[in-house]
């Protein structure tokens, strides 16, 4: 394996060592054996091959997005300062509060079903909602 399989930073070398050789400290190797995007994180989005998708629909679905679209800017603004005073949180009690979490973690899931949809790959109108379906 080289090290630079997964870009500067990982493999034997550690973070910072390139082709040019170490480029600064780092902890060490990846020891995962992987790439950091599969290094155990807990984000899986799935979607199911439509069988059959409506065709008069998918010159309709840009109409139909445009509210979430606007409602999702707004959540997005709200986000900003929710990130910025988690940050804070964070620093000093070294947790993500929970009701923050949720926010966030509800945000990016209403987002993710506004752009499947959008994208057509799947027919089902997403929900106004926050929460996990």
């Amino acid at each position: 394996m080289s090290s630079d399989q997964y870009g500067p930073g990982y493999g034997q070398g550690g973070p910072g060592y390139g082709p040019g050789g170490p480029v600064g400290p780092g902890p060490g190797p990846n020891p995962y054996g992987q790439p950091p995007q599969a290094a155990g994180y807990p984000v899986r989005v799935q979607f199911q091959y439509p069988e059959k998708l409506s065709r008069g629909l998918i010159f309709v679905k840009w109409l139909l997005v445009i509210p979430h679209l606007i409602v999702l800017y707004i959540l997005f603004a709200c986000l900003g300062i929710v990130s910025f005073i988690a940050w804070f949180a964070i620093l000093f009690t070294g947790r993500y509060p929970r009701g923050m979490w949720d926010f966030t973690t509800g945000v990016i899931r209403w987002q993710t079903r506004v752009v499947s949809y959008m994208y057509l790959q799947h027919d089902a109108y997403p929900p106004f909602s926050l929460q996990d379906e």
